[in-house]
């Protein structure tokens, strides 16, 4: 999948297995919980700041809704949780903080 934005061309892959589904979102959320909590945030690396933003919204949306787990590089390790919405709060638990 294209997840343009932070830098030229990048892309997450989605794993399913045993009707379960991962997505590796790699740098999207370039500065991990606090970016899934203010997706307008920006790096220094963000190549295009209003796609990179719009990209982050549509992201965290959809795997807040979903439930579904990501994988991302900018987590605390093991960096693959799900995003979690409370209300209007987002945020972000490790595979250790849900289980």
């Amino acid at each position: 999948m294209l997840k343009p934005g932070h830098i030229e061309g990048h892309t997450a892959y989605m794993l399913r297995s045993r009707g379960k589904k991962l997505t590796i979102v790699g740098e999207t959320l370039a500065s991990g919980s606090s970016v899934i909590r203010h997706p307008e945030w920006v790096v220094v690396s963000d190549t295009n700041v209003i796609i990179v933003v719009r990209t982050r919204y549509d992201l965290i949306d959809k795997y807040a809704d979903e439930k579904s787990q990501i994988l991302s590089y900018h987590e605390e390790i093991p960096g693959m949780g799900l995003i979690v919405r409370d209300r209007t709060l987002l945020d972000f638990f490790t595979v250790a903080r849900v289980a």
